[in-house]
């Protein structure tokens, strides 16, 4: 797991606006290797500001809140 200083030079280090966005939504919904692979933007329910995310674990689809949004919304 890393550190909240290494997660913040990794951030940090991405240099697209589209690689940035990705990785901020994995690590902020803490989506697993699998689950990331398969998020697709048409996944992304901003108006309910939900993610559906496809294949997590045990293979089964979910709905998951997007935590960073609500907050700020």
């Amino acid at each position: 797991m890393l550190s909240i200083d290494q997660t913040r030079q990794l951030l940090e280090s991405i240099q697209l606006p589209c690689h940035y966005a990705f990785f901020w939504t994995v690590y902020s919904m803490g989506l697993r290797m699998q689950e990331a692979l398969h998020l697709q933007v048409t996944d992304i329910d901003a108006q309910r500001m939900l993610v559906h995310v496809r294949r997590g674990k045990g293979h089964k689809d979910q709905l998951v809140i997007d935590k960073i949004r609500a907050l700020m919304g």
